[in-house]
């Protein structure tokens, strides 16, 4: 005899009834949005291309040839959807800890230069030259840990926490938004790090 499924669905305005198994799905099928599916589906297709595009920068690292080279020619050739909100937000979702450092060094050399909605490059009477206008803060999304192998414990988090503390002359501070899994680096210290020269010290 199957075993049946009690689902209460009050919230959906359906009530409390009683479901098999094979019956379930086609409930839930029916009740969620048509879109539902559909933008799922292409979440999961930017995930998997997403890791495919950073196991890439890795092999690119070890070997030398360099994986800002990779991430450019993704970005502006391929027209890669690397970044979110216009630029300031940077997703390590499928990652290691090489192509993690590769793709935050590559990122803050991009606002450097003046990069799209994060930053401009304006002109200084005072210095005589053009400098860097940081205008949002970036969010570097590392993940809460629950596809590690120890749940809940983020492998990637105190790694970068490590690659901005030691990578950059000066170094760059963050603060943590654990609700999102992410790192904040302020722009201010963004500007200032570019003021002094943007200078990177380590790659690793």
């Amino acid at each position: 005899m199957l075993r049946a499924v009690v689902v209460r669905c009050a919230v959906m305005g359906v009530g409390r009834r009683t479901y098999h198994r094979g019956a379930l799905k086609t409930f839930f099928n029916d009740a969620m949005p048509a879109s539902f599916d559909k933008t799922s589906e292409r979440e999961r297709e930017l995930i998997r291309e997403r890791r495919k595009l950073y196991k890439r920068v890795r092999n690119a690292e070890l070997s030398e040839l360099g994986g800002e080279e990779i991430l450019h020619r993704a970005i502006v050739e391929d027209n890669f959807p690397l970044y979110s909100n216009g630029g300031a937000i940077v997703d390590l979702h499928g990652c290691d800890r090489v192509s993690a450092s590769c793709v935050v060094r590559y990122t803050l050399g991009r606002i450097a230069k003046g990069f799209g909605a994060v930053s401009r490059r304006s002109s200084n009477r005072k210095l005589g030259e053009d400098v860097c206008v940081v205008l949002r803060d970036l969010e570097i999304v590392t993940g809460v840990g629950y596809g590690s192998k120890v749940e809940g414990k983020s492998v990637l988090r105190p790694h970068i926490k490590r690659h901005l503390a030691n990578a950059y002359d000066p170094p760059l501070s963050y603060v943590e938004a654990p609700d999102r899994g992410a790192l904040i680096v302020r722009r201010s210290d963004i500007e200032r790090w570019v003021l002094l020269g943007s200078r990177v010290v380590s790659y690793a």
